[in-house]
């Protein structure tokens, strides 16, 4: 093992050591490159060769209603029922209040928690 003082000389590797270093570098990036490359397209699936599909099955046969979701913040003397018309003024709100039942497992509602509701559009 060699101890390196501040101060003392140590010699410049020869250009050659800095050409193999250079390609050594160069080899590792374009490697680095390429299996990123090929990562991306196998992660995304973006192979270029046919038409878009989702799970076998083209995306003109799925069901594309956008799922968004509305934030609602309990107010003392709310109840499931309550909230779930809130939610939707018309119609059945039963299955609603049956899928707002089913997510919170039958614990009680308790006065500033947040639901969060999907909404289908």
């Amino acid at each position: 093992m060699q101890v390196v003082v501040p101060g003392q000389y140590r010699p410049r590797p020869s250009q050659a050591v800095y050409r193999r270093r250079r390609i050594a570098a160069l080899l590792c990036a374009a490697a680095l490159v390429a299996l990123s490359w090929q990562g991306l397209h196998w992660l995304t699936g973006m192979s270029g060769d046919g038409p878009l599909t989702v799970a076998g099955q083209p995306v003109s046969n799925l069901d594309t209603a956008l799922v968004t979701s509305k934030r609602i913040i309990v107010q003392p003397g709310d109840t499931l029922w309550s909230i779930a018309r809130r939610a939707q003024p018309t119609g059945d709100v039963r299955p609603l209040v049956s899928q707002l039942n089913a997510h919170r497992d039958g614990r009680p509602l308790q006065a500033g928690e947040t639901i969060i509701l999907p909404i289908h559009e």
